[in-house]
């Protein structure tokens, strides 16, 4: 191995440049070597030969090409908050401008030679005419030199170079610099090791760090935010950027990141300390000419081209003037947004742009500069942001309001950023800059909308004023036979007379409409009239529907009037649905997520969640067909009562341990009767064998005495008398096996059997025991395939099934004496939406189901057909156990002639293809 390969190998291992003298010290693979010791001077001359391979940067070694990721930069971070908590960050930031600077400021161009302190920073930077006080910007650094080293930067003579300041006597205890100085020396700054956007994303991770320790209460564009508007700005050529509320630079180091032109950037910001460090980061960016602002509103010579701007939020009151005498031309100003935004836009050149935060509460209240912008087309965009933009510091909603100057007359894009669904905040963002750069229009997310319609809004842009949520979301597909209308196009908001609570009728307030959507009828029956109410309200005669107004339940309740009216609660609407629209069909929507999607986003007060009666009447809510209405309805009130019989199901479940105890037990018990009965019938069986061998007896020989000449048919042997009774205690065994083990834990995936249903049948139909007044009789549908059908389920279970449609056919239709009774099974396919599914149509020719018993009924447990000597269990369980074969019990869509077979049902099973 030669000295080189041993250095290839320790820079492959660490995946970063080192230090010469890190690779002296580690020392690993340097054994291997026929050399005794290796030195720094060993190293520098390996590399030079091998300047193919290796570079020196900066005192680095690394291999060509080889630079720090984002990742080698963020153990940095970690060490600041793990060890060093919320002390020192602004010291540290200082020296990593030192370090990145004096690396850098070749490669850059930056001017000065040793960059010896701080001051000189400042003469580089081009100062507004009415120059800051350098004292002002200084004055949080020194204090941090005094601090640490008794002395101001000044005090630093030429030939102690400040980046160097390890060196230098620390006062007190605070070794902070020596620990920021080892932890920064261990890395190559060059602009070859981090190149600038890497440099920058870092930096920018600690300053998101810094605004969150204790003792800042500075408000930061979160990076993910930041960077998401540097890209929202097309590259061009812009002269002059401004910011004109920075908080350390981020909207402008994105910009740059970002655009491929020369700029020059002006900032401000009131704290002289977030300035001067703003600065620090836009120099080492390798920006050449930056004006600072200590206000806003400072008067500058040039206007700038572009504005990004994250102003400050909230109400502005008469104090705020009291010492800014020059601003008495603001002070109708009402909100310290809309101050920033005036300043900003009136610096602005005439064909300039501006992407500017601003929270939706200020879209929502028609401000006079947004009605003004609007009415010059200046409104380009705007962007709703997601809820999470500013989470976890802050969660007030936020838009971007895109604007310029330009006398452009293209409708604006609106995109509603707050209805796109995505895992993750960063995906949500790429979705917008997508829609954004591509100016598309998707149906619920991005429109353009016409001036016309802004005006028509009152100059209102709160984003539920152009786009209802989800209402043309990917989560939703209207269908071609429905409307999609708002609350107010279906019905009628109903204002009736008011009466004195003198307690002649029932109050109805919220809290008294139904909290449960199976009760969705009101029952004012039980309700007491008496009432402490001193006022008047509205009183209702006529049938209607009733909403509350506060919080995200509606709680919609139908009133149906019977002579008995009732008043009416102050947060209770009364509608009244139009001809076309169906109250219990409405009732239904009203409870959809459909609608409570769109009421979650509806503005609500403060203090008591109140939802305005305008907003509320604008929610869409879908129209199909008044057929279709129907329908729909008995599909919601159907799911809303299974899902009451799955609560009742969950507190059964508290009763399954001591059902399992006792079903456990009985099936030991019962088991052991079956188990002897099987076992004393096959001594007999083994018996008769016994004598049929000897010739005693013919196992073919009829069980009953037979006329002369009469066949005697297989079953009505001895041996097939035989082989029927083993396979009935068999069945029986196996179904008390099935069946125990499934109430207790469920269907065991286990037990499933493919068979041939055909064959199955025939199989089952010979453990029968028919008599003389009934036949059973299998037949294969016209559609029956050559190869046979396969399915899969459980035997045992699938016997009982078939067992238990016999005997009800035997105990309820087979009632009369004939002997004609037929009782027929039909086996083929059916070609449903989900696949092919085998059909085994079911039929008997007994007596018809008593009038008004419908299948329903028989389907519903302890509900009997009228007198006879059924359980009422039969439908119910199976039903139950047909779907727990993953399969359908149902009445036939095709049945055969009704006047023949009057009662018919129908088993669908998946069918397994080969």
């Amino acid at each position: 191995m030669t000295l080189a390969d041993a250095i290839g190998k320790i820079l492959d291992k660490n995946e970063r440049p080192m230090s010469i003298s890190d690779l002296v010290d580690i020392g690993m693979y340097f054994e291997q070597l026929e050399v005794d010791e290796v030195t720094e001077n060993d190293i520098i001359e390996c590399v030079k030969e091998n300047n193919d391979q290796f570079e020196i940067r900066n005192g680095f070694v690394s291999i060509v090409g080889q630079k720090y990721s984002e990742e080698d930069l963020s153990e940095i971070i970690e060490r600041l908050r793990g060890e060093f908590g919320s002390e020192g960050y602004d010291l540290f930031i200082i020296m990593l401008f030192y370090f990145r600077y004096n690396a850098t400021k070749e490669a850059l161009e930056l001017k000065g030679d040793s960059f010896n302190y701080l001051q000189r920073l400042l003469n580089l930077l081009k100062l507004p005419n009415n120059d800051l006080p350098a004292h002002e910007l200084l004055e949080p650094f020194e204090m941090i030199f005094r601090d640490y080293f008794g002395k101001y930067p000044k005090d630093f003579a030429d030939t102690e170079p400040i980046f160097e300041i390890h060196k230098f006597e620390v006062v007190g205890d605070n070794n902070l610099p020596f620990k920021f100085y080892n932890l920064l020396s261990n890395y190559d700054w060059s602009l070859s090791a981090v190149d600038i956007k890497t440099f920058d994303n870092f930096l920018g991770r600690i300053f998101e760090n810094l605004v969150h320790r204790p003792g800042h209460n500075e408000r930061y564009t979160p990076n993910k935010l930041s960077r998401f508007v540097g890209k929202l700005i097309d590259n061009g050529n812009y002269e002059w950027v401004s910011d004109l509320h920075t908080s350390y630079a981020e909207l402008p180091a994105q910009f740059i990141k970002n655009n491929s032109g020369q700029s020059s950037i002006s900032i401000a910001q009131t704290n002289p300390r977030i300035l001067v460090l703003s600065a620090l980061r836009l120099i080492l960016l390798g920006i050449d000419e930056i004006k600072l602002l200590d206000h806003a509103f400072e008067t500058v010579d040039n206007k700038y081209d572009l504005l990004l701007m994250n102003p400050p939020w909230g109400k502005l009151n008469k104090s705020f003037w009291k010492d800014k005498p020059d601003w008495k031309y603001l002070e109708n100003v009402k909100s310290l947004e809309e101050l920033f935004l005036l300043s900003g836009l009136g610096g602005l050149k005439e064909d300039g742009e501006a992407f500017i935060i601003i929270p939706n509460k200020h879209l929502f209240n028609g401000s006079g500069l947004l009605k003004n912008l609007a009415k010059k087309n200046n409104i380009k965009s705007i962007i709703y942001l997601p809820k999470s933009a500013f989470l976890p510091y802050a969660s007030i909603e936020t838009s971007i309001l895109v604007l310029s100057k330009s006398d452009d007359k293209t409708p604006p894009l609106f995109i509603n950023g707050r209805d796109i669904s995505n895992k993750s905040l960063q995906d949500a963002l790429d979705n917008i800059l997508s829609l954004y750069k591509s100016k598309k229009e998707e149906r619920g997310i991005s429109r353009y909308v016409t001036w016309e319609e802004i005006e028509q809004n009152k100059f209102k842009f709160g984003p539920q004023t152009f786009f209802n949520p989800k209402v043309y979301s990917e989560s939703y597909q209207r269908s071609q036979d429905e409307e999609i209308l708002k609350l107010s196009e279906v019905s009628n908001r109903l204002k009736l007379p008011r009466k004195e609570v003198d307690g002649s009728y029932p109050l109805m307030n919220m809290s008294n409409l139904t909290d449960d959507p199976a009760d969705f009828v009101l029952d004012i029956s039980k309700r007491s009239t008496k009432s402490e109410y001193n006022s008047k309200l509205m009183v209702l005669d006529q049938d209607a529907v009733l909403i509350g107004k506060v919080g995200n339940n509606l709680k919609p309740s139908l009133f149906k009037y019977e002579g008995n009216p009732i008043y009416i609660g102050k947060n209770v609407i009364v509608l009244e649905p139009n001809k076309d629209v169906d109250p219990e069909y409405l009732i239904s929507e009203l409870n959809s997520e459909f609608v409570r999607n769109q009421i979650t986003k509806l503005p609500k007060g403060s203090t008591i969640p109140n939802i305005r009666i305008r907003d509320l009447m604008d929610v869409y809510v879908r129209v199909p067909s008044l057929r279709k209405q129907a329908s729909l309805f008995r599909d919601w009130i159907k799911k809303v009562a299974k899902s009451r019989v799955a609560e009742i199901e969950n507190i059964s479940s508290r009763l399954k341990l001591v059902e399992k105890d006792f079903l456990s037990g009985f099936k030991h018990d019962f088991m052991q009767i079956l188990g002897n009965v099987s076992s004393g019938i096959n001594n007999i069986s083994n018996y008769i064998q016994s004598l049929n061998e000897k010739d005693v007896i013919s196992l073919e020989e009829p069980v009953a005495p037979q006329f002369p000449g009469e066949e005697v048919k297989p079953e009505e042997t001895i041996k097939g008398t035989l082989d029927r009774v083993q396979y009935n205690v068999q069945s029986a065994i196996d179904f008390l096996e099935v069946e125990m083990d499934r109430i207790v834990s469920g269907v065991d995936k286990s037990k499933f059997q493919e068979v041939e249903l055909f064959q199955f049948l025939k199989d089952w139909k010979q453990g029968v025991n028919i008599d003389d007044t009934y036949s059973v009789r299998i037949e294969k549908s016209e559609n029956w395939p050559s190869k046979g059908i396969t399915v899969s389920l459980v035997p045992a279970l699938f016997k009982t099934v078939l067992r238990n449609l016999l005997d009800n056919a035997i105990k309820h239709g087979f009632t009369e004496d004939k002997s004609d009774y037929e009782f027929v099974l039909t086996v083929g396919l059916i070609e449903e939406s989900e696949g092919f599914f085998a059909r085994l149509l079911i039929a008997n020719n007994g007596k018809p189901f008593p009038d008004g018993y419908t299948f329903e009924d028989y389907l519903t447990a302890r509900t009997s057909a009228g007198k006879n000597r059924g359980t009422g269990l039969g439908g119910a369980q199976i039903k139950r156990i047909v779907e727990e074969l993953d399969g359908i019990f149902r009445e036939p869509e095709n049945p055969m002639p009704e006047e023949m077979w009057p009662v018919q049902f129908e088993i669908l099973m998946p069918m397994i293809e080969e």
